[in-house]
């Protein structure tokens, strides 16, 4: 008995010792994601109306559509192969940065249930092309609704 509880206790110490040395890697996937921003130089009305179509132009249907809160999934991509689907799930915040100027943070998870790999996971992304894409799109939306010179015409 007083074998068992001396090796649960060094088990339990060799386990903590080693939080501080994680690689980076490791401890990446247990940290909070930052969102991705960026700043237009719009009103906060004017840009929620071009987020939600940039949006509709780039496939994802809203799902929630506040003033300063929106979100939007992908279609649901199915691979016979793999028994899985995966969803991208949006999720845009608009705040004020200044007088005529509001920031867009948006954060991009995947969703994925697979039949063979253990059932349902949620992956938040760091790093995606999307978030370039978007906020490309968002800008392109503006310029069309003539809030915003358009591009080399600054």
């Amino acid at each position: 008995m007083k074998l068992n509880q001396i090796f649960l206790f060094l088990t339990a110490a060799l386990l903590l010792a080693g939080c501080e040395s994680m690689p980076t890697r490791v401890q990446a996937r247990f940290t909070a994601v930052p969102p991705k921003a960026q700043t237009f130089a719009a009103p906060i009305a004017t840009v929620q109306s071009a987020a939600v179509q940039a949006f509709k132009r780039l496939d994802f249907v809203m799902t929630r559509n506040k003033v300063t809160q929106l979100e939007a999934v992908s279609r649901i991509n199915t691979s016979a192969a793999f028994a899985d689907s995966q969803q991208m799930v949006a999720g845009v915040h608009l705040s004020e940065a200044g007088p005529g100027q509001t920031e867009v943070e948006i954060t991009l998870r995947k969703e994925v249930v697979s039949n063979s790999f253990g059932g349902t996971h949620q992956e938040d992304m760091r790093e995606h092309s999307f978030f370039a894409l978007y906020f490309a799109t968002v800008q392109q939306v503006l310029q069309e609704q003539g809030a915003l010179p358009p591009a080399g015409k600054r």
